[in-house]
Protein backbone atom coordinates (compact mmCIF):
# COMPACT_ATOMS: atom_id res chain seq x y z
CA UNK A 1 0.00 0.00 0.00
CA UNK A 2 1.30 3.46 -0.93
CA UNK A 3 -0.89 5.78 1.14
CA UNK A 4 -2.65 8.47 -0.88
CA UNK A 5 -3.41 6.20 -3.83
CA UNK A 6 -5.69 4.14 -1.61
CA UNK A 7 -8.04 6.87 -0.41
CA UNK A 8 -11.59 5.47 -0.63
CA UNK A 9 -14.97 7.14 -0.27
CA UNK A 10 -18.31 5.47 0.28
CA UNK A 11 -21.20 7.36 -1.24
CA UNK A 12 -23.65 9.65 0.53
CA UNK A 13 -23.24 11.06 4.01
CA UNK A 14 -24.35 8.81 6.86
CA UNK A 15 -24.39 11.23 9.81
CA UNK A 16 -23.78 10.34 13.43
CA UNK A 17 -23.89 6.60 14.12
CA UNK A 18 -25.70 4.98 17.07
CA UNK A 19 -22.42 3.93 18.64
CA UNK A 20 -21.00 7.43 18.28
CA UNK A 21 -24.08 8.99 19.86
CA UNK A 22 -24.41 6.68 22.86
CA UNK A 23 -21.06 5.04 23.67
CA UNK A 24 -19.45 7.95 25.54
CA UNK A 25 -22.56 9.75 26.72
CA UNK A 26 -22.24 9.04 30.46
CA UNK A 27 -19.87 10.75 32.89
CA UNK A 28 -17.78 7.65 33.60
CA UNK A 29 -17.49 6.90 29.89
CA UNK A 30 -16.37 10.44 29.14
CA UNK A 31 -13.73 10.12 31.86
CA UNK A 32 -12.43 6.90 30.31
CA UNK A 33 -12.43 8.52 26.88
CA UNK A 34 -10.36 11.44 28.14
CA UNK A 35 -7.90 9.21 30.02
CA UNK A 36 -7.51 6.84 27.06
CA UNK A 37 -6.68 9.70 24.72
CA UNK A 38 -4.19 11.14 27.20
CA UNK A 39 -2.38 7.81 27.50
CA UNK A 40 -2.32 7.29 23.74
CA UNK A 41 -0.73 10.72 23.30
CA UNK A 42 1.95 9.94 25.87
CA UNK A 43 2.78 6.56 24.35
CA UNK A 44 2.93 8.00 20.84
CA UNK A 45 5.13 10.89 21.90
CA UNK A 46 8.43 10.63 20.06
CA UNK A 47 7.18 7.91 17.69
CA UNK A 48 6.55 10.04 14.62
CA UNK A 49 5.46 7.66 11.88
CA UNK A 50 4.95 7.99 8.17
CA UNK A 51 2.01 5.56 8.04
CA UNK A 52 -0.38 4.50 10.83
CA UNK A 53 -3.16 1.90 10.61
CA UNK A 54 -6.15 2.39 12.93
CA UNK A 55 -8.20 -0.82 13.20
CA UNK A 56 -10.96 -0.97 14.26
CA UNK A 57 -11.28 2.75 13.68
CA UNK A 58 -15.02 2.98 14.35
CA UNK A 59 -16.23 6.49 13.62
CA UNK A 60 -12.70 7.90 13.98
CA UNK A 61 -12.51 8.64 17.70
CA UNK A 62 -8.70 8.57 17.75
CA UNK A 63 -8.08 9.91 14.25
CA UNK A 64 -7.21 13.51 15.30
CA UNK A 65 -4.60 12.21 17.75
CA UNK A 66 -3.10 9.74 15.28
CA UNK A 67 -2.78 12.52 12.71
CA UNK A 68 -0.53 14.39 15.13
CA UNK A 69 1.98 11.53 15.07
CA UNK A 70 1.56 10.11 11.58
CA UNK A 71 1.95 11.64 8.14
CA UNK A 72 -0.85 9.44 6.81
CA UNK A 73 -3.53 7.52 8.75
CA UNK A 74 -5.49 4.60 7.33
CA UNK A 75 -8.84 4.11 9.10
CA UNK A 76 -10.18 0.57 8.75
CA UNK A 77 -13.15 -1.22 10.26
CA UNK A 78 -15.30 -4.28 9.62
CA UNK A 79 -18.37 -2.01 9.51
CA UNK A 80 -18.90 -0.12 6.26
CA UNK A 81 -21.13 2.40 8.04
CA UNK A 82 -18.43 3.22 10.60
CA UNK A 83 -15.81 3.61 7.86
CA UNK A 84 -18.11 5.95 5.96
CA UNK A 85 -18.66 7.98 9.12
CA UNK A 86 -14.92 8.17 9.79
CA UNK A 87 -14.41 9.45 6.25
CA UNK A 88 -17.21 11.98 6.73
CA UNK A 89 -15.74 13.27 9.98
CA UNK A 90 -12.31 13.63 8.38
CA UNK A 91 -13.68 16.07 5.83
CA UNK A 92 -11.05 17.26 3.40
CA UNK A 93 -8.13 15.96 5.45
CA UNK A 94 -6.08 13.32 3.72
CA UNK A 95 -6.36 9.72 4.81
CA UNK A 96 -7.17 6.19 3.74
CA UNK A 97 -10.50 4.51 4.51
CA UNK A 98 -11.40 0.88 3.94
CA UNK A 99 -13.39 -2.08 5.21
CA UNK A 100 -11.00 -4.71 6.58
CA UNK A 101 -10.86 -7.68 8.93
CA UNK A 102 -8.18 -7.51 11.64
CA UNK A 103 -7.61 -11.25 11.19
CA UNK A 104 -6.82 -10.89 7.47
CA UNK A 105 -5.27 -7.50 6.73
CA UNK A 106 -4.83 -6.48 3.07
CA UNK A 107 -1.32 -5.08 3.52
CA UNK A 108 2.17 -6.32 2.74
CA UNK A 109 4.51 -7.40 5.58
CA UNK A 110 6.22 -4.45 7.27
CA UNK A 111 4.29 -1.88 5.22
CA UNK A 112 2.83 0.03 8.21
CA UNK A 113 5.02 1.97 10.63
CA UNK A 114 2.56 1.64 13.52
CA UNK A 115 -0.60 -0.44 13.91
CA UNK A 116 -3.15 0.86 16.41
CA UNK A 117 -5.97 -1.27 17.81
CA UNK A 118 -8.17 -0.16 20.70
CA UNK A 119 -11.00 -2.00 22.43
CA UNK A 120 -11.24 -5.18 20.41
CA UNK A 121 -9.13 -7.82 22.15
CA UNK A 122 -11.52 -8.04 25.12
CA UNK A 123 -14.11 -9.40 22.68
CA UNK A 124 -11.87 -12.21 21.41
CA UNK A 125 -10.92 -15.62 22.66
CA UNK A 126 -7.33 -16.96 22.60
CA UNK A 127 -7.55 -18.12 18.97
CA UNK A 128 -8.98 -14.82 17.75
CA UNK A 129 -6.37 -12.81 19.68
CA UNK A 130 -3.61 -14.93 18.21
CA UNK A 131 -4.83 -14.35 14.66
CA UNK A 132 -5.24 -10.61 15.21
CA UNK A 133 -1.85 -10.22 16.89
CA UNK A 134 -0.23 -12.20 14.10
CA UNK A 135 -1.67 -9.84 11.48
CA UNK A 136 -0.88 -6.65 13.40
CA UNK A 137 2.69 -7.85 13.86
CA UNK A 138 3.03 -9.00 10.25
CA UNK A 139 2.10 -5.65 8.70
CA UNK A 140 3.87 -3.51 11.33
CA UNK A 141 7.35 -2.26 10.59
CA UNK A 142 8.11 -0.87 14.06
CA UNK A 143 5.32 -0.58 16.63
CA UNK A 144 1.95 -1.90 17.71
CA UNK A 145 -0.24 0.04 20.14
CA UNK A 146 -3.26 -1.78 21.52
CA UNK A 147 -5.44 -2.40 24.56
CA UNK A 148 -6.60 -5.50 26.40
CA UNK A 149 -8.58 -6.18 29.57
CA UNK A 150 -7.03 -7.57 32.73
CA UNK A 151 -9.36 -8.68 35.55
CA UNK A 152 -10.06 -5.95 38.11
CA UNK A 153 -12.59 -6.76 40.89
CA UNK A 154 -14.03 -3.23 41.12
CA UNK A 155 -14.69 -3.08 37.38
CA UNK A 156 -16.13 -6.60 37.33
CA UNK A 157 -18.67 -5.92 40.10
CA UNK A 158 -19.52 -2.47 38.77
CA UNK A 159 -20.56 -4.08 35.48
CA UNK A 160 -22.58 -6.69 37.37
CA UNK A 161 -24.44 -4.08 39.41
CA UNK A 162 -25.23 -2.05 36.29
CA UNK A 163 -26.61 -5.13 34.58
CA UNK A 164 -24.12 -5.01 31.71
CA UNK A 165 -24.36 -8.41 30.08
CA UNK A 166 -21.97 -8.10 27.16
CA UNK A 167 -19.25 -10.64 27.72
CA UNK A 168 -15.78 -9.23 28.30
CA UNK A 169 -12.80 -11.57 28.02
CA UNK A 170 -10.00 -10.90 30.48
CA UNK A 171 -6.35 -11.78 29.91
CA UNK A 172 -3.74 -11.96 32.65
CA UNK A 173 -0.62 -9.81 32.14
CA UNK A 174 1.54 -12.95 31.99
CA UNK A 175 -0.65 -14.62 29.37
CA UNK A 176 -0.72 -11.40 27.37
CA UNK A 177 3.07 -11.08 27.39
CA UNK A 178 3.36 -14.67 26.23
CA UNK A 179 0.84 -14.09 23.45
CA UNK A 180 2.53 -10.97 22.08
CA UNK A 181 5.97 -12.54 22.51
CA UNK A 182 4.93 -15.50 20.37
CA UNK A 183 4.13 -13.00 17.59
CA UNK A 184 7.52 -11.31 17.70
CA UNK A 185 6.44 -8.34 19.83
CA UNK A 186 7.95 -6.91 23.01
CA UNK A 187 6.13 -4.67 25.50
CA UNK A 188 7.77 -1.27 26.02
CA UNK A 189 5.17 0.44 28.22
CA UNK A 190 1.76 -0.24 29.72
CA UNK A 191 -0.76 2.21 31.20
CA UNK A 192 -4.19 1.86 32.80
CA UNK A 193 -6.74 4.67 32.21
CA UNK A 194 -8.00 4.30 35.81
CA UNK A 195 -5.72 2.06 37.91
CA UNK A 196 -7.50 -0.38 40.27
CA UNK A 197 -10.94 0.69 39.03
CA UNK A 198 -10.93 -0.24 35.34
CA UNK A 199 -9.74 -3.40 33.60
CA UNK A 200 -8.36 -1.83 30.47
CA UNK A 201 -4.60 -1.78 29.86
CA UNK A 202 -3.07 0.18 26.97
CA UNK A 203 0.25 -1.20 25.77
CA UNK A 204 2.97 -0.04 23.40
CA UNK A 205 4.73 -2.94 21.71
CA UNK A 206 7.86 -3.00 19.57
CA UNK A 207 8.44 -5.46 16.79
CA UNK A 208 11.50 -7.59 17.45
CA UNK A 209 14.07 -8.11 14.67
CA UNK A 210 13.37 -11.34 12.83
Amino acid sequence: MEGQEHLQTFGDKVGETEYERTRYSHLDQRLIDRREKGIVKKLLSGLKSRLILDLPSGYGRFTPILREYGDYVVSADLSLREVRRARERAGEKKGGFLVADIKALPFKPGSIDLTFSMRIFQHMGPEGRSQALSELSRVARRWVLLSFYCFTPVHFWARKLRGLRRHIRMTSPLDFLQEVGSQGLRALAAKRPIPLFHSQVIVLLKKCPS
